[in-house]
């Protein structure tokens, strides 16, 4: 509410500063109508309220896609590059690598719906349905060419974006990442699948206010991490800023119980398989050949590559390997 102080002036000046106040107010009501606040969307108004350092050359920015408020860093220069994060991370898994390529791509780093300052609907975690605000957002920027590559979730959800606008992807780079199909023997891999996928919100009950003890174990176990704090505590906290959250935790859940959609969208993918180049890249300590021995049933054209001394974090591990890597692969 503004309040006008009129003191001696004269009638005139009070009618024209009258107006004045009434048009600024119709500008301000205006750009809050350009943001609205159902399906907890964000405003721009609150760009990166986290603590941590967007890379020299970056910006952090908002865009309306395909209905969601998505909030991504850009920065760089030369043909377009989208990097997705998994789980459960954010787009500040690329920090590291970002840099590396700063001379080589103009970098796309967007927050995934559910996860930062993007929007954080309660459904609607298919990897059909995450791409198709990725393709949105780079079609909005006003990149109709691209190259992507994803990591863990993201390498899901950037063969999906390939796969339903093949026309738009050049390139593809899945990093430890395995979309599934009827192929896949067991979609139950890990212990924390099953978990996360029993009905009635059950994991959200167990879990309860214990958020931070659960999340920190994919950080740091062996399982996942084989260079010990490669996932520092500053990122560890960032990362809790989403998924430390109700709302943050049951849209990460959701993309473990949207499994099944994703599978019947696979199977009917794999049926016209892609003919782009695709890099497949595993780690040592994690997953090796099994990405490029997925994703060779639905694609055509893959190359197999392996990021030496580092577990499933690749990004975190190893971020000029993995920099190296993508550029090799993008640049010939």
């Amino acid at each position: 509410m503004a309040v006008i102080l009129f003191g001696d002036l004269t009638f005139k000046t009070r009618i024209t500063k009258l107006k004045k106040a009434i048009t600024t107010a119709a500008i301000l009501l205006t750009g809050m109508a350009a943001f609205p606040q159902k399906n907890n969307i964000v405003p721009a108004a609150t760009k990166n309220p986290g603590k941590v350092k967007i890379p020299t050359g970056f910006k952090s920015l908002f865009a309306e896609a395909n209905g969601q408020q998505i909030h991504y860093i850009i920065g760089g220069v030369g043909k377009p590059l989208l990097l997705l994060h998994g789980f459960p991370e954010s787009w500040y898994t690329w920090r590291k690598v970002m840099p590396l390529l700063l001379k080589d791509f103009t970098l796309i780093v967007p927050d995934a719906r559910g996860v930062g300052e993007s929007s954080c609907p309660e459904k609607g975690y298919s990897k059909v349905e995450i791409a198709e605000d990725f393709y949105r957002l780079m079609q909005k920027l006003g990149h109709k060419k691209f190259f992507v590559a994803g990591h863990d979730w993201g390498g899901s959800e950037a063969f999906a974006l390939t796969a339903t606008h093949p026309e738009s992807v050049e390139k593809l780079i899945i990093l430890e990442a395995n979309p599934m199909g009827s192929w896949v023997a067991n979609k139950e891999p890990l212990w924390f699948y099953g978990f996360i996928r029993q009905p009635n919100n059950y994991a959200e009950k167990i879990i309860g206010n214990n958020k931070k003890e659960f999340f920190t174990w994919f950080w740091t176990n062996k399982e996942g991490i084989h260079i010990p704090n490669a996932i520092d505590a500053d990122a560890q906290e960032e990362y809790l800023r989403t998924y430390g959250t109700n709302k943050g935790m049951n849209a990460a859940f959701e993309l473990y119980r949207t499994i099944d959609k994703d599978i019947e969208n696979n199977d009917r993918f794999s049926k016209i398989p892609l003919t782009i180049p695709v890099l497949a890249v595993g780690a040592e300590f994690s997953q090796k050949g099994k990405i490029a021995e997925n994703m060779k049933h639905v694609a055509n054209n893959v190359t197999e590559a392996l990021i030496p001394n580092s577990g499933h974090f690749v990004t975190e591990e190893q971020p000029e390997l993995t920099a190296d890597t993508i550029r090799n692969f993008l640049k010939n």
